[in-house]
């Protein structure tokens, strides 16, 4: 991962929403342009910072708890914000 705030952290966030909505690595590489190798490596990291837990066979356990929410003025909303978009923001809010 190069840039902790360029395109990679763009990646990790729409992997961490899509882990968010019980989307599997199969469903996030069928439905986004993420490879399956680069998605693995994005899920490491989530795993990594205790987001979730990378399983045998690739199968994904949320860490965070079910009420799970952005910080109100945190710099995950600041960045959204910040960038005007939404589409898949509203899936994890």
């Amino acid at each position: 991962m190069s840039s902790r705030w360029g395109p990679p952290l763009t990646k990790l966030f729409l992997v961490a929403v899509c882990v968010l909505n019980h989307l599997s690595l199969e469903q996030i590489v069928s439905v986004y342009d993420v490879s399956t190798s680069e998605c693995i490596k994005l899920l490491l990291e989530l795993d990594r910072i205790r987001f979730l837990q990378l399983l045998p066979d690739n199968r994904i356990k949320l860490l965070v708890t079910r009420n799970f929410a952005w910080r109100a003025n945190g710099p995950i909303l600041q960045y959204v914000k910040a960038k005007g978009d939404f589409g898949l923001f509203w899936l994890a809010i």
